[in-house]
């Protein structure tokens, strides 16, 4: 899914060419059903392991606000803290291998087209298109972000901030240049400044490209991981930082059809994610969708 959190010049070029549609009508609502039944088999099998993943971005927001998704959103996250994550890798094929497959850094022998996790339904496809070229996972997806702690002390904060980003630029970046296609070009030639990022990003790919995209995943992954035991968390080197204290115990609210995880102190988070107004909702043009090049449910059936 195209976020405007992740690039707003690919969300911009994707809606100025009008190339593709948002995803809605009956297929959004079929889209949600399964999503919301994929969160529901997910939560029960973790829990079942001692594993407690709770939604958070977008997801966390809609299930307070709305009670299940944003109206215009379609897509869920959630996270888990590292721990959790690290256990979550090694129990997968043994207890989520029969519906679904699993990409994520330092996990298994494939590459991960995210610095996070990605949980695909097999039998179906969701093509974004970014990933439209390339050999990674294309079905309908759960985005699982891992929750890492940072460093006490402020300077090397800073200093790990700017590492962390850059080199998830740089592995993204790697994308554009290792998988063009001609759809992407054309959507990206819709402006000037779209061009120029297009190219950027490729220029970008091109410099680093002796190092492979997996290699910058996993290294990403490594650093972001190093500080166990401070007292302040962060996802993915984004959003919100968070008390370790705030996450747990988590707490369970409506969401759709099915009572769904959410960080403890959810208010808390939701005013440091988003502001003191995020009950209120945006303007109409603030209200981001999302975009996909092909969405086929296959023959599946889970319900809730």
């Amino acid at each position: 899914m195209v976020k405007i959190k992740a690039d707003f010049y690919l969300l911009d070029a994707v809606i100025k060419s009008k190339k593709l549609s948002p995803v809605n009508g009956d297929k959004a609502r079929k889209l949600k059903g399964v999503l919301t039944s994929m969160l529901n088999d997910l939560q029960t099998r973790c829990e079942q392991n001692n594993i407690t993943p709770f939604l958070v971005y977008g997801s966390a927001l809609g299930a307070y606000r709305h009670k299940g998704f944003i109206p215009w959103d379609d897509d869920v996250d959630v996270a888990m803290i590292r721990e959790d994550w690290n256990r979550f890798k090694t129990i997968f094929e043994e207890v989520f291998s029969d519906k679904y497959e699993l990409e994520g850094p330092n996990y298994g022998n494939k590459d991960s087209s995210a610095a996070w996790g990605k949980i695909f339904l097999k039998g179906t496809r969701y093509v974004e298109l970014i990933y439209l070229n390339t050999p990674y996972n294309k079905g309908i997806f759960i985005d699982v972000f891992i929750i890492d702690g940072l460093a006490d002390n402020k300077l090397l904060r800073t200093f790990d901030y700017s590492i962390a980003r850059g080199m998830r630029f740089i592995a993204n970046s790697k994308v554009f240049y290792t998988y063009p296609s001609d759809l992407l070009n054309e959507i990206m030639s819709s402006s000037w400044n779209t061009k120029v990022y297009l190219l950027l990003r490729k220029t970008i790919g091109f410099l680093f490209s002796w190092i492979s995209h997996k290699k910058w995943i996993c290294l990403y992954d490594r650093f972001v991981s190093r500080h166990t035991k401070s007292k302040y968390t962060i996802m993915n080197y984004e959003h919100a930082v968070t008390e370790r204290n705030a996450w747990f115990p988590v707490r369970k609210i409506p969401f759709e059809t099915i009572l769904a995880n959410v960080p403890h102190d959810i208010e808390s988070y939701l005013t440091s994610a988003y502001g003191p107004t995020y009950m209120e909702l945006p303007p109409e043009n603030k209200r981001t969708q999302h975009y996909c090049v092909e969405l086929d449910f296959g023959e599946t059936r889970l319900s809730v």
